[in-house]
């Protein structure tokens, strides 16, 4: 190929590369606009959802990565998760208005825990 064939290729991957950042930007926005609106008309917070998983190894899906621990506390618009395996090792701080899912790590019959595919 030629110079000018490679060139064309690489500007339109850089299309599809800006245009693909720039929608999830847009969802992103969609979202924290939704909750906004939903905290406005004083329906259930979030929090008081999520106090159900406090002390469960829990699955946590955020806009931009997936944390896997166990809640260990919920504060006004704050979560601290801890890490299953070993608690003493840190802990993650996640605001409730980036996350977008909370499922319980799922186990098998004898207690262990599965596989899980996110």
């Amino acid at each position: 190929m030629d110079t000018a064939t490679w060139i064309a290729l690489f500007l339109l991957f850089f299309i599809i590369w800006l245009t693909m950042k720039s929608t999830k930007k847009k969802r992103q926005r969609n979202i924290l606009k939704i909750r906004r609106l939903h905290k406005k008309k004083g329906g259930v917070t979030m929090s008081e959802v999520i106090k159900r998983f406090v002390d469960k190894e829990c699955i946590i899906t955020t806009m931009n990565e997936t944390v896997t621990g166990i809640i260990t506390a919920v504060e006004e618009n704050w979560i601290v998760v801890s890490p299953a395996g070993n608690p003493e090792a840190g802990a993650d701080i996640i605001s409730l208005d980036y996350i977008s899912r909370i499922r319980e790590y799922p186990r098998k019959k004898n207690g262990k825990r599965r596989t899980v595919i996110t």
